[in-house]
């Protein structure tokens, strides 16, 4: 038996595209359950006594239940997993300015120089483009 989270990561998210599931994600972003998983389980940290809860409420309903080692991405920063979770996001097409944005590169002065290499081809390889970011500043 397996689970799939289509709003928590981009193959269970196409996963949930190819099953027509909608990407859920009642979790907010300090990590706790919202609203939308129960008004018991609202504010709880999903990776700690969130799941500890839900554990505990299926019960006898569990077949088998050990001991998982997930392996979530880190922040660099505090060294915490960091939860993935489908937002909103705006995307800009980059096939509208691809031409014009590798001209102004050429037109640019770069020091040093290895950088005009690094962003002519993140901008010729470049598909859409996230124009919503939702990092904090400072963040890589």
């Amino acid at each position: 038996l397996v689970h799939t989270a289509p709003g928590h990561g981009q193959d269970d998210y196409q996963t949930g595209l190819k099953y027509d599931l909608p990407p859920f994600s009642p979790v907010d972003a300090a990590g706790k359950f919202t609203a939308e998983a129960g008004s018991d389980l609202e504010g709880l940290p999903v990776l700690t006594k969130g799941s500890e809860e839900i554990t505990e409420r299926l019960g006898d309903k569990v077949l088998l239940s050990e001991p998982y080692e997930h392996r979530y991405p880190y922040d660099w920063r505090t060294k915490k997993p960091v939860l993935m979770r489908a937002t909103d996001q705006w995307f800009a097409s980059v096939d509208s300015f691809r031409e014009d944005a590798l001209r102004a590169i050429n037109e640019v002065t770069w020091t040093p120089s290895v950088g005009k290499n690094r962003i002519s081809a993140m901008t010729e390889l470049r598909g859409d483009w996230c124009i919503s970011r939702q990092r904090s500043w400072g963040v890589p």
